[in-house]
């Protein structure tokens, strides 16, 4: 499970953000609010705000927090899903408490240590990518939280104003000494979800798509380099296409709502496509996927990724590729002739040009690899490639990006 959390003080913009979020990311889980699990008090108005910020102890306080957090993760894992979005992570919470028992004359120490105790209780980790919604003019969020609470002003609206202006000073406390992504929230509302958007692919990965003409070796070059690199795994693209095709709930075959996606909205769906092969391999470093047919697909990736996307094209004439895949076969025992491996071969070519299959040897990022040769050549090659990679990380390392 790929937990990423939207995280803000009130007023930022949360809840627009995370309806947009709901609306485009239909293969994901959108977490419930921890108070659905009855971890509070049944108290009502005054009473309630008595008991959050007047009346409660600190440890039935954190107690009945985290508690919220566990049942949330433990229905999110229920849901299976591999993606997961929070409305208010960790930080956020994290930093409603500290307020909170900080304008009641806890010590910091005191509070981050119940804090520290009860994460432990119900084994709480920060999620997998934490978003914060950063208001740089903090000027503006008192009136856009009071034009949007007007109807439940109370008795204490006094004492949450000192609340909120205390949540601020906690918060940039802590925002700059966390791995919390911030983003402007001071900005349109189209360009803050486009910033959102662009930040849930994990952002230390490295992408590697195999390419090339049927028969060519493309899985076994996939294998071998998943074992040759490190921390890499190899996932084929139509298994992820498949849940993709799954989640969708479309009534038209896949082939066909695949060839609208790529006609209509093919940087959404090729970003859908990533993010979810991110969430599968979040714990690897280097994804290596096969097959990658298509020009387009390549074209909108490499927009999407840019210098953290390799192809890996392999090419071998049409003879050889034949005669492997007759070899292949007869040792499995399958009854086939020259002629029908040939034709089959011929069937997959013509399908696969359609797509623009050869256009992607042509691109300047595609690194070519012939397999004409036998398997210890190939192999050689093989690790040639993977040394490039590698070269290739350690020199994007040294870019210092914008």
């Amino acid at each position: 499970m790929y937990q990423i959390s939207l995280n803000g003080l009130d007023g930022s913009g949360k809840t627009t953000q995370y309806s947009l979020l709901k609306k485009n990311f239909y293969y994901a889980y959108f977490s419930n609010d921890i108070s659905k699990y009855n971890v509070f008090p049944n108290l009502k108005g005054d009473n309630f705000f008595r008991w959050w910020f007047l009346e409660s102890s600190l440890d039935e306080f954190c107690d009945s927090i985290y508690k919220g957090i566990k049942l949330r993760n433990d229905d999110s894992l229920n849901q299976q899903k591999k993606i997961v979005f929070n409305d208010k992570g960790i930080f956020t919470f994290d930093c409603r408490i500290l307020a909170n028992f900080l304008l009641r004359g806890y010590s910091n120490e005191n509070i981050n240590q119940f804090i520290r105790e009860y994460k432990s209780k119900y084994e709480i980790e920060n999620e997998d990518l934490s978003v914060f919604l950063n208001v740089s003019d903090t000027s503006k969020l008192n009136s856009r939280r009071k034009n949007r609470n007007v109807d439940s002003r109370n008795s204490y609206d006094d004492y949450y104003e000192q609340y909120q202006n205390k949540l601020l000073e906690v918060t940039n406390g802590l925002l700059y000494q966390s791995d919390i992504k911030l983003i402007n929230a001071n900005d349109k509302i189209e360009n803050v979800f486009k910033n959102l958007f662009n930040l849930f692919i994990g952002n230390e990965q490295q992408f590697i798509f195999v390419s090339g003409v049927s028969e060519s070796g493309k899985s076994t070059a996939s294998e071998y380099l998943s074992m040759k690199l490190p921390n890499a795994i190899h996932v084929k693209m139509r298994d992820i296409s498949d849940e993709l095709y799954r989640n969708s709930n479309s009534k038209e075959e896949k082939y066909i709502w695949m060839r609208e996606q790529e006609k209509y909205s093919p940087y959404k769906f090729w970003f859908d496509f990533l993010m979810l092969t991110s969430a599968y391999t979040k714990n690897n470093q280097i994804i290596i996927m096969d097959t990658l047919h298509g020009i387009s697909a390549a074209q909108y990736m490499k927009k999407i990724l840019g210098d953290r996307l390799s192809i890996l094209y392999i090419d071998a004439l049409f003879n050889n590729r034949v005669n492997r895949e007759y070899n292949k076969l007869k040792l499995k025992g399958e009854n086939c002739s020259i002629s029908d491996i040939a034709k089959r071969t011929e069937k997959k070519d013509i399908a696969k040009a359609k797509f623009g299959l050869l256009s992607i040897k042509k691109l300047p990022y595609t690194y070519i690899l012939n397999n004409d040769d036998d398997f210890y050549s190939f192999e050689k090659k093989l690790d040639v490639f993977a040394n490039y990679i590698l070269g290739e990380q350690e020199k994007n390392k040294c870019i210092v990006k914008k």
